[in-house]
């Protein structure tokens, strides 16, 4: 009676909007009656029902939705931590739940944040208008929380030991790297530290002489400053457009579940688990996750998570390591050899810096620093000791030369 009424419905709808909207954690009152109440719908295998009646056509996933999926992945988690065994109904029901949840990520979340990033990609590499996007900021950051609340439940969900192999079997690998493949066409790195963009010497002097010919207190002393200045520029915005949404810590998420999915099967410690190993060499997923080892600020400690993830892929699998010995074999040597006896400058990429840095290399038989500071300080001392040395000669011989001609 409670979702086969219009009033029931919009009540629960109230309720999980209102658990959104004020970021009730896990131990308020209305989050646990809530789970209550969600847990009497999942007993009737009514939750995919009420998850359809909270569907809102323009967002990828509406707010309701994201609140319901977190009180299934909290009754879940509940029920992983309990020690006490289910029957094979409620087991029954729950794969049955969790089906139907990754039935709708992969037919409807994946491809429309997908379609979001390939987007973002295309007006990146200035292939299309910014003004043809079309969603603003605020969707941007519904669609990132449903995308966030969505991979949290898929790694409850790989944690659990019965469920685990359920999404191994159907291949979860593929859609996670596809959402990670997006996210590195779409979004740039964010560097650790921002090298600022210096002004060319030629244009900054002209600029000034431009400045200084058109001062108005040349041409008219009695005129005030304030008429010739231009306006100035306008406050940066408070927020990026909705084309530059960065979707912070999804990255992180997704190498979570992969690795959780690579590791050995339950009771061993070696190797990783052959199947999924094979899923990411057949969908190339060595690259993604090597991309991401650099520095971003976007998904801090990524690098961390990567290591993680090639451990467990690089355990017993031949061909993730065949395809590492063939790329140090490709890899080219950087050239930052100096000729003998000099130096030579290049420019190297930092991870965490942002664009390149000019590195200077000195030869080994160059002389060192220190020694050739020593030497020129060496020959200004005997220089001023020369000086002096004449100095004082002229002094004393000028005195003698006065007492004698004195004596005469």
């Amino acid at each position: 009676m409670f979702l086969a009424l219009d009033c029931g419905k919009s009540l629960l709808r109230e309720l999980l909007v209102f658990i959104a909207v004020w970021d009730k954690d896990e131990q308020s009152l209305i989050f646990q009656v809530t789970t209550q109440i969600v847990e009497a719908i999942h007993h009737s295998a009514l939750v995919p029902y009420a998850w359809n009646s909270l569907r809102i056509p323009k967002d990828i996933i509406s707010p309701a939705q994201t609140v319901l999926l977190r009180l299934v992945n909290h009754m879940l988690r509940a029920r992983a931590a309990s020690s006490t065994t289910q029957d094979s109904k409620d087991q029954t029901r729950d794969l049955k739940l969790v089906h139907f949840f990754f039935s709708f990520f992969r037919s409807r979340i994946v491809p429309e944040c997908a379609a979001l990033m390939h987007l973002q990609a295309q007006i990146r590499e200035e292939n299309r208008d910014p003004a043809e996007f079309p969603v603003d900021s605020w969707d941007m950051e519904r669609a990132k929380d449903g995308l966030s609340q969505y991979l949290e439940f898929l790694t409850t969900v790989a944690e659990m030991v019965d469920m685990r192999p359920h999404l191994i079997e159907w291949q979860a690998i593929y859609d996670l790297i596809t959402i990670l493949s997006s996210l590195e066409a779409a979004v740039p790195k964010k560097p650790l530290v921002e090298v600022p963009k210096r002004a060319p010497a030629a244009e900054s002097t002209s600029n000034a002489s431009n400045n200084a010919s058109n001062d108005p207190m040349v041409e008219r002393p009695y005129a005030t400053g304030d008429e010739g200045v231009s306006p100035s520029p306008p406050p940066p915005p408070l927020q990026e457009p909705a084309h530059k949404f960065p979707w912070s810590g999804i990255k992180g998420q997704i190498f979570t579940i992969i690795a959780t999915l690579l590791q050995p099967p339950p009771g061993q410690s070696t190797p990783g688990n052959a199947q999924v190993q094979m899923q990411m060499m057949k969908y190339n997923g060595i690259v993604p996750l090597l991309n991401c080892c650099a520095y971003d600020d976007h998904n801090p400690f990524a690098k961390e998570r990567v290591t993680i993830c090639l451990k467990w892929l690089l355990d017993g699998c031949e061909a993730a390591n065949n395809f590492f010995r063939e790329l140090v074999n490709l890899a080219p040597q950087p050239n930052l050899r100096p000729p003998p006896g000099g130096t030579t400058v290049s420019t190297i990429k930092l991870d965490g810096v942002q664009g390149e840095v000019k590195v200077q290399v000195r030869s080994n038989t160059a002389p060192p620093l220190a020694d050739r500071g020593a030497s020129s300080t060496d020959e200004l001392l005997e220089k001023a000791a020369e000086l002096n040395l004449g100095l004082n000669q002229s002094k004393s011989g000028s005195r003698s030369n006065i007492e004698e001609d004195f004596m005469a």
